[in-house]
């Protein structure tokens, strides 16, 4: 058996550094699809890159797949000025509500967004079953996951021309300690909203603790959804994927 995905929260951490940079009240929201593996760590990773710009940045925490919810309104009762929206552009929309746009009187304005790039994914594949390494992969104990991030290509980040230069260069600089592996996202003491210590200093976590992320970053203002809050489509995928927050995800 396997799997494949994306370190999708590498590409989520610099989106949060350029909002930290981009905010003027310190106020940002971020809207999240499912709370389901992973999800958690990509919020995360964006509150720690908000929070490493801006110590002072608060992250407002909204969930699309929440029944009843007016995600526009609560983004004016928060007063947010940055907004972390959907990763992809959705052309029969024709929407500018993606990646990382500021909102003023003349609506959005988008400073960034994450790029999939599964083409390079594929790539890979194919020439490792060309050239033999693909069977020289397999194991008769244990499934073969492959969970690429920046450095392999298959994830990156895009600017926007809106976007100042001098922010750009420095996303590009912690970007390349990223890729270099000078530099993890979740080292270093990390506290929940709860002051409780989740990393010590001078420690990492492993990659299964950040897959199995069932906490917020301590900047990050909101919670993690109960299941009778989702939508009906949200909750089926939440009883596939969900995750064990102690409460109603297995």
């Amino acid at each position: 058996i396997r799997t494949y995905y994306s370190r999708m929260y590498e590409a989520k951490f610099l989106m949060g550094a350029i909002a930290g940079a981009m905010a003027e009240n310190n106020k940002l929201t971020y809207i999240a699809d499912y709370p389901i593996y992973g999800s958690i760590a990509n919020i995360n990773a964006f509150a720690l890159g908000a929070k490493m710009i801006n110590p002072r940045a608060k992250v407002c925490l909204e969930w699309e797949a929440k029944k009843d919810l007016d995600i526009a309104e609560r983004i004016r009762e928060s007063g947010a000025s940055c907004v972390s929206g959907r990763d992809m552009v959705i052309p029969e929309e024709a929407s500018r509500f993606f990646g990382i746009y500021h909102i003023d009187e003349q609506g959005p304005k988008n400073f960034g967004m994450p790029l999939w790039h599964w083409g390079k994914f594929y790539e890979r594949i194919v020439r490792d079953i060309l050239n033999g390494a693909w069977k020289k992969k397999d194991t008769q104990t244990k499934a073969v996951h492959y969970w690429w991030g920046i450095s392999s290509g298959m994830i990156d980040i895009i600017y926007s021309k809106t976007l100042p230069r001098r922010t750009r260069q420095l996303t590009e600089l912690v970007k390349h300690q990223i890729v270099s592996e000078n530099f993890q996202i979740f080292s270093g003491e990390l506290r929940d909203q709860n002051g409780v210590l989740r990393c010590q200093e001078k420690e990492a976590l492993s990659p299964a603790d950040i897959v199995r992320m069932d906490w917020l970053a301590d900047n990050v203002e909101g919670g993690i959804p109960e299941m009778e809050e989702l939508t009906e489509e949200a909750a089926a995928m939440a009883e596939i994927q969900g995750l064990h927050t102690g409460k109603v995800f297995l």
